[in-house]
């Protein structure tokens, strides 16, 4: 077993390391997957003090050895290294969950499902009151009603997402009213889809301003960019398509065993809007009134409705886009570059909520992460493509937001006596290895 991947579940096909020795000294190593060689890797001869390559391949080009330590041998200076790069990559497994952890709860993500959930209902509602405008045998009343209901039938969910309320328009109503994070986040990812299916020509994008109140207009110029180049609202970024175009993700085949979908009972603080929505049997008046005065315990070990990403695609081992995740520190995959982040930073773009895309990639990081559709370096590098920065390597770790939501994630992972990744290649925690030869 390669150490530290023993809690990735992402690889747990990948059997052993084949060493290409010739007399006894290792030229290459082979990471096997399901009998085939993914990596092949030259070793590189160390030479420890070298100033580190200015294009990083894989993680130990971004480390060097402390000079204090020159008087080890070759091969006990490499055991230092090999045990830092080991405990980095275990750091980076805690670092995943403790990231995951603070953002599913941080304000500022449901301070960014509050706001664009409220822009998208706004703008739908200004939409369907242009459509519905030009009948002549409708009252004012029954436009108004019949707008508000065309524009709340956009976010029905069917249950299949982590969030999903239904179609019950009340409901809706409800969630968009003082639902709770998970809830608003699932509400935008169905909503989102009436932004694809709409056009948004020149006279329309000037008639749904004209309604909008004037601290929300449509971003005029991002949309005419779109409009020039004969596309609407951009579903996908071209990295995505790329990306799945040359079978990066893969549809997991039928006849695999399918993991244990989640139960009731294992997701935290659901609602009881949710909850109902989420069952795979039919809820009745009775049974829903139980749900409503806490009596959840008969419905707890149901399974869930949705299929997580995680359930539904598999990576391609061979997908340089998963080389390269292993090769800087086995860094955790689950379904690839993410297009649902890349579609709700394009939202913002749409919705000038540019001030709020470092909010939503916390947002996104939170709500994907914990229902296991998407990781958190396949989100970040979603969110690269509109501009946030994702360093490669240890700094991608080292800044995220903010300083304070960075001190609540190094204090979750002191909860489980990790320190932040960094900290493992650096030289207090080399001499700290080195003692083993004292």
């Amino acid at each position: 077993m390669i150490h530290g991947f023993e809690n990735t579940e992402n690889f747990e096909n990948i059997i052993n390391v084949d060493l290409d020795k010739t007399n006894n000294e290792i030229n290459k190593i082979n990471v096997i997957y399901n009998n085939n060689i993914i990596i092949e890797e030259p070793v590189r001869k160390i030479n420890f003090y070298s100033e580190l390559p200015q294009e990083k391949n894989n993680i130990q080009d971004y480390v060097q050895l402390d000079r204090k330590l020159d008087h080890l041998t070759d091969q006990q200076k490499e055991k230092i290294l090999d045990d830092c790069i080991g405990a980095y990559k275990e750091s980076i497994q805690c670092f995943e969950q403790a990231i995951i952890n603070v953002c599913n709860h941080h304000p500022d993500a449901k301070s960014f499902a509050d706001e664009l959930c409220n822009r998208l209902y706004t703008f739908m509602k200004a939409y369907h009151e242009i459509l519905i405008e030009t009948n002549q045998e409708l009252t004012p009343f029954q436009k108004e009603i019949m707008t508000r209901l065309h524009a709340l039938s956009e976010f029905a969910t069917d249950g299949t997402g982590t969030g999903s309320v239904g179609f019950n328009p009340l409901a809706v109503e409800k969630v968009l009213e003082n639902g709770t994070f998970r809830e608003k986040m699932m509400l935008i990812y169905t909503g989102i889809y009436f932004l694809q299916r709409i056009d948004f020509n020149e006279e329309m994008v000037k008639k749904v301003n004209q309604i909008l109140p004037n601290d929300f207009q449509l971003n005029t110029e991002v949309i005419a960019k779109d409009r020039e180049q004969g596309k609407g609202f951009i579903v996908k970024n071209q990295n995505v398509l790329d990306f799945r175009n040359n079978d990066g993700r893969l549809l997991k085949d039928s006849s695999e065993p399918q993991e244990d979908r989640l139960h009731i009972k294992d997701v935290e603080n659901l609602t009881v809007r949710e909850m109902r929505a989420m069952l795979q049997d039919y809820v009745s008046p009775k049974d829903f009134n139980e749900l409503k005065y806490a009596n959840q315990s008969k419905f707890s070990n149901k399974k869930v409705s949705w299929i997580r990403g995680k359930d539904l695609f598999k990576l391609n081992p061979e997908s340089d886009f998963v080389k390269k995740a292993i090769a800087l520190g086995s860094i955790p995959l689950l379904t690839g570059p993410s297009g649902t982040a890349d579609e709700y930073l394009q939202a913002c773009d749409y919705f000038n909520m540019q001030n709020f895309k470092d909010k939503a990639l916390v947002a996104l990081v939170g709500w994907m992460g914990s229902g296991g559709d998407h990781s958190v370096h396949e989100i970040r590098v979603a969110a690269s493509w509109h501009g946030i920065e994702y360093p490669e390597g240890p700094k991608a770790f080292e800044n995220f937001y903010s300083k304070d939501l960075m001190q609540q994630i190094e204090n979750e992972m002191l909860k489980s006596n990790y320190h932040l990744p960094s900290f493992y290649l650096s030289f207090e925690f080399q001499n700290e290895m080195a003692k083993q030869f004292q």
